[in-house]
């Protein structure tokens, strides 16, 4: 199609094309479709060449057809198979001759002679369209009077075909379902009408049955009652033929009402009769009334626009050259069954033409059409991949013998169609934020429509209309037209419209090839750009949301706040969180309902563009001074200027540290300084003391750190010896945090600069296959990183500060898992005071029961070793405050925590 109308000129689809089919784009988009009725052509090499029956001798030695739709081999002389005939399936039915050794035979076109196979007798096999004909060719009384016509035997080989019989005729059907060979009941013919001869009955001539007798081995006829006939003008011709493929065309015949003439079987002048013969004019002295149907495959019209479609047949013969008229008819289907007495049904008549052609020089063979546009209409239309055709005599020509006719068994169905473009599909507004599904909310009053279509027309470029309606009118209020869209996935048309007002919408969108339009889509959508008022906060528990100096605990205590919407307001979701009360939260932008992120939780209990509904908050304090902060927004994203804030008062928590322990290298005077001393743990009050155990390449070290009082610290190497062995290990650590819970941890670290990219962990808690947390130089930044389950690779929530390490510099390091607010909070001072964290949110954390490590953490097996220094390291259930932390950094003493 691309070709078609980048160069104006047809071009022929060889996808598209088969042995009667051909699919032809035309310049305009549309495409002309033509079905043949036999086949015009066939697959050589891999390309298409048309049909040539001209015999030659195949790499068998067996004469074959240059080129057929179904092959057939013809015996060059000789004992061997006397003919054979392939399926679909390419597996060969086979035909023996019985009566003796075959001589070689004399070639003419498509006719291999085999002469005086019995006396007087030749045998004539001939290559056709759809298969082969095989005719006994009786050349005189004498030679009729032969006792051995009584009984000519042809026998059969399936070659793996299954064989069976019905009525006088002869299936061989592949076991796959694909279409197989026929041979249809035998037939007859004289010399008595003019042009009769071995490839046919002539002008006037009827093929009549012969009296034989079929079996799956062998097809045996009795020749010489046709030969003897009364009255016979000799030469007389006998044939059982061979037809294959799927092409189905039949006449019926009232002299012979239980004869099947399907796919030309049991006729071997080939043609389709149609009208009446009197007896006074027929060959074999009988009346008969003939109709013709055809059916035509039209599965390559599914769906489309058929433009035009037109049935054409050739009509070879007539009676005179004086017009009669011919009706087309559209009928049921026909298969090796139809025969007079079982014949289709009739269902309509199509029109009739006045023609006589054929009959002499006068009035020469033409083809003659009927326009079937409406039909092959509704065939495409209810998905039906054939139509079904008939030809007739008008019921007041059926006794009249000029309605006598012959048609090329070569009938076509020539259709012009377009295919129709889909309906549209991705439809979306743009500017929405937490509502995109139908009825989408936008806060955008111009707001970005799109669709897609695919027309089954490749290369075709579409043009979309969009349409926008406010909601329940009955006229657009807006529309516009997007041009040269191409067809298909990833091909969007765009299209705005002018300014809205507030309120309920939907759009409405069709696409068109120029030629047809696809049926229209539509969706639903809101512009709403007015932001949702403050809510109103309520607290109700132990802290009291005040600053009067009655609050509760820090991290312990938790308060719940119930969060209400303003009168009539249509907020959607609400985003909420705690934070120190010095630093501002910047609200996340597009948050995503039901997650956290960056220290907030985001909940949407609202019912869309409705009226709001209010939820309650569970909370505790961070610091000594803390601010609850809430923000509403609505479907479409709208947030107000102003979030609703309270600063409340809170404890520290003194019971938390009571079970901590910390590991004061600085403090410990009495140890010496050997790699193997441990370091001594000096517990909270409620905790039993557990040393750290130095093993491997870790050893103890001076350096001044601080705002402490001493000079011990741990020295690290991290290189490949510290792998196994370059850890201090708390093992079994029956007294330290569940890390399901809340927990702080922190530590004096200096760390040289580590490749980009990296990362090595300080302090981490074992789990059964990784650590359950990690403080850590993250690429150069400090970080608290923790994992959402205890799997074998990371998958998890990290936060760090902003501010680059400076390496080698002693910094006190403190990280905090906050399980109330579901968040993680890291901070960092070189001079061991209170910081203001880093925030980040965490949903998911679990609790290990391994060992905490000093130096390493666990991703599936001990990995990230520490390199440089570490003092001081400390960890402890619960959330501690500002000046808790801060009294760590500065001067962690013997006597408890």
């Amino acid at each position: 199609m691309q070709i078609a109308q980048a160069f104006n000129h047809p071009v022929v689809s060889d996808a598209d094309t088969t042995e009667t089919e051909q699919l032809v784009a035309q310049p305009n988009g549309t495409w002309e479709f033509t079905e043949s009725s036999v086949p015009v052509r066939t697959s050589v090499d891999g390309g298409w060449t048309p049909i040539d029956t001209t015999l030659a001798t195949a790499s068998s030695g067996m004469l074959a057809p240059r080129a057929s739709a179904v092959p057939v081999e013809f015996s060059n002389g000789g004992s061997g198979p006397l003919a054979r005939v392939q399926a679909a399936s390419g597996q060969w039915l086979s035909e023996s001759w019985a009566a003796g050794v075959l001589p070689q035979p004399s070639v003419d076109g498509d006719t291999a002679t085999y002469a005086d196979v019995m006396p007087g007798v030749d045998l004539q096999l001939r290559a056709g369209l759809q298969g082969m004909a095989e005719v006994l060719v009786v050349k005189s009384a004498q030679a009729a009077r032969d006792p051995q016509l009584a009984d000519v035997r042809f026998g059969l080989n399936g070659g793996g075909l299954k064989v069976s019989t019905s009525a006088g005729a002869v299936d061989a059907t592949p076991t796959d379902g694909s279409a197989g060979v026929h041979s249809g009941t035998a037939t007859w013919w004289d010399s008595s009408s003019t042009g009769a001869s071995a490839a046919g009955p002539g002008d006037l001539g009827t093929p009549r049955p012969v009296q034989s007798t079929v079996s799956t081995s062998a097809v045996t006829v009795d020749a010489a009652s046709a030969a003897e006939a009364a009255g016979a003008t000799y030469p007389v011709f006998v044939d059982p033929d061979w037809n294959g493929g799927v092409w189905h065309r039949t006449f019926v015949d009232s002299a012979y009402p239980t004869t099947a003439y399907y796919n030309g079987a049991g006729a071997s002048d080939t043609y389709q009769h149609v009208g009446y013969i009197d007896a006074g004019h027929s060959d074999d002295g009988r009346a008969h009334l003939t109709r013709s149907i055809w059916d035509m495959d039209t599965h390559g019209m599914v769906g489309t626009h058929v433009l035009s479609a037109h049935f054409n047949a050739t009509e070879v013969y007539s009676s005179s050259c004086t017009a009669t008229p011919v009706e087309l008819w559209i009928t049921s289907g026909v298969d090796a069954t139809t025969t007079w007495n079982n014949q289709p049904t009739w269902g309509g008549n199509r029109g009739s033409v006045n023609a006589a052609y054929g009959y002499s020089s006068s009035c020469p063979a033409q083809k003659i059409g009927w326009d079937v546009t409406a039909d092959a209409q509704n065939v495409a239309d209810r998905g039906q991949v054939e139509i079904n055709l008939g030809l007739k005599a008008p019921s007041s020509y059926e006794s009249n013998w000029l309605s006598w006719k012959k048609f090329d068994a070569h009938a076509t169905l020539t259709a012009t169609f377009n295919s129709i473009p889909e309906q549209p599909i991705t439809l979306r507004v743009g500017g929405c934020s937490f509502v995109c599904s139908e009825p989408a909310y936008t806060k955008d009053n111009s707001p970005s429509l799109q669709a897609q279509s695919h027309d089954p027309d490749s290369g075709t470029l579409l043009t979309f209309t969009f349409q926008v309606w406010i909601y329940g009118h009955t006229t657009p209020t807006a529309s516009g037209v997007v041009t040269g869209v191409p067809s298909g996935p990833g091909h969007l048309a765009f299209w705005s419209p002018p300014p809205l007002a507030d309120g309920a919408y939907s759009y409405r969108v069709f696409a068109s090839d120029g030629t047809d339009t696809s049926p229209d889509a539509g969706f639903k959508f809101v512009v709403d750009t007015v932001p949702p008022a403050q809510p109103t906060l309520t607290p109700s528990g132990p802290l009291g949301l005040t600053s009067d100096g009655n609050g509760g605990h820090v991290g312990s205590d938790t308060e719940t706040v119930n969060v209400k919407p303003a009168v009539n307001d249509h907020a959607w979701g609400y985003v909420y969180g705690v934070f120190p009360t010095a630093a501002p939260p910047v609200f996340p932008t597009n948050p995503v309902c039901n997650t956290t992120v960056n220290g907030f939780t985001v909940v949407c209990p609202g019912a869309t563009g409705g009226v709001g509904t209010d939820f309650n908050a569970s909370v505790a304090a961070i610091d000594d001074n803390s601010t609850f902060a809430v923000e509403a927004f609505d479907a479409a994203g709208n947030v107000p200027s102003v979030k609703a804030t309270q600063s409340f008062y809170a404890f520290a928590d003194s019971v938390s540290p009571q079970s901590g322990h910390g590991w004061s290298t600085t403090g410990d005077f009495t140890v010496g300084h050997g790699c193997t001393d441990p370091v001594t743990d000096i517990p909270g009050s409620s905790a039993a003391a557990l040393n750290l155990a130095l093993s491997g390449s870790v050893c103890w070290a001076s350096s001044t750190v601080p705002a402490t009082s001493g000079t011990n610290v741990l020295s690290f190497t991290g290189s490949a010896a510290s792998v196994t062995t370059g850890t201090t290990a708390l093992p079994n650590a029956p007294a330290l945090a569940d890390t399901s819970k809340s927990f702080t941890v922190g530590a004096w670290l200096s760390s040289p600069t580590i490749t980009a990219g990296t990362a090595m962990t300080a302090l981490a808690q074992d789990g059964t296959n990784e650590s359950s947390f990690f403080l850590e130089n993250s690429n150069n930044h400090w970080a608290l990183c923790m994992p959402t389950s205890n799997a074998t690779t990371w998958a998890g929530d990290c936060v760090s500060t902003s501010v680059a390490i400076n390496p080698n510099t002693w910094t006190w390091v403190v990280g905090t898992w906050d399980a109330v607010n579901k968040q993680i909070r890291i901070s960092a001072t070189t001079d061991g005071s209170a910081a203001t964290p880093t925030v980040a949110s965490h949903a998911a954390a679990w609790a290990s029961t391994g060992s905490l490590y000093v130096g390493r953490d666990k991703i599936g097996t001990a990995y990230r070793y520490w390199r440089g220094l570490i003092a001081d390291p400390v960890v402890v259930p619960g959330v501690l405050d500002s000046v808790q932390t801060g009294e760590l950094g500065q001067h962690m003493v013997p006597g408890g925590l």
